[in-house]
């Protein structure tokens, strides 16, 4: 993620999100904080219900800390096993020239 992050921000984007799809996205916005300046970084979810609150806390403050504030997630919660929510915290990312 850190190479694609960093030609999203040379190529004028504002930010970019990463997925809990295949990999923590945590870790993957982590990765692209070390090789970006500008671009704001954050998760379009990080399932809460599957991580331990504490650990997931502390790499959350670890992210922000190695983006110097960049960053920003949607968390993800259940209230039943069939049933999960998310609420976006900011805007449309776009590109600068669009």
């Amino acid at each position: 993620m850190g190479a694609e992050a960093r030609a999203l921000e040379l190529a004028g984007y504002d930010g970019a999100w990463s997925a809990e799809t295949g990999h923590d996205p945590l870790m993957i916005v982590a990765g692209a904080a070390t090789t970006t300046t500008t671009l704001e970084l954050g998760t379009g979810i990080v399932v809460a219900f599957a991580r331990s609150p504490m650990i997931t806390a502390t790499m959350a403050n670890d992210v922000q800390l190695l983006s110097h504030g960049r960053s920003s997630w949607v968390w993800a919660h259940r209230s039943s096993p069939t049933s999960r929510s998310a609420t976006r915290c900011r805007g449309r990312i776009r590109r600068e020239d669009a």
